[in-house]
């Protein structure tokens, strides 16, 4: 059985940094517990040329994220492995991923607060259906982690919990976190 860790690579089109450091926080802690975890990433491959439209940069994003790697994932994961999607975002994973010991972390639901449509109309019409797949693949986790009480008080809003195993385990601070200085703050 292996552990794989699902997260984002720093030079797609998400351009996550923030999911780059919790998934590496993920693997340090794991292995700390002597499991051995592997963090699995997207590679470029649609985008490897230089595009100057964002478009299509964006779009080849999303094939290169959610299609190609999604392919890579159902031939790569086994029934027996642990999976965790370590972002919201890559919901629709669930789909290639054969296994059924599976987590996702959901870090916020902004943007996919259907229920307040004011949010939904702000967005354009692209935006407004990549967030609407989102919440749709987020509904087929049975095992969902959520980074706050508000989060999971959101999502369940959003979404029938009560068949669901929700937990809320706040995120880590980092180690280079520390109390500014009176002076720096102004």
């Amino acid at each position: 059985m292996n552990f794989f860790l699902i997260s984002n690579s720093s030079l797609s089109i998400l351009n996550s940094k923030s999911m780059k450091r919790y998934s590496l926080l993920l693997k340090k802690t794991l292995n700390q517990k002597d499991i051995k975890a592997k963090i699995l990433t997207p590679n470029i491959i649609c985008n490897q040329l230089s595009f100057n439209s964002y478009l299509i940069t964006k779009y080849l994003g999303y094939i290169d994220n959610y299609l190609i790697f999604g392919l890579y994932l159902f031939f790569k994961i086994k029934k027996n492995d642990c999976v965790h999607i370590c972002d919201q975002a890559n919901s629709l994973l669930y789909f290639f991923i054969r296994s059924k010991k599976i987590a996702i972390t959901c870090h916020d639901v902004v943007n996919m607060n259907l229920k307040f449509k004011k949010n939904l109309k702000k967005l354009k019409l692209g935006a407004r259906l990549f967030q609407i797949l989102i919440l749709f693949g987020i509904k087929q986790y049975r095992n969902i982690i959520c980074v706050s009480n508000k989060t999971k008080k959101e999502l369940s809003k959003l979404i029938n919990i009560k068949n669901k195993n929700v937990k809320v385990i706040y995120n880590a601070i980092s180690q280079d976190f520390f109390p500014m200085d009176i002076k720096t703050r102004k």
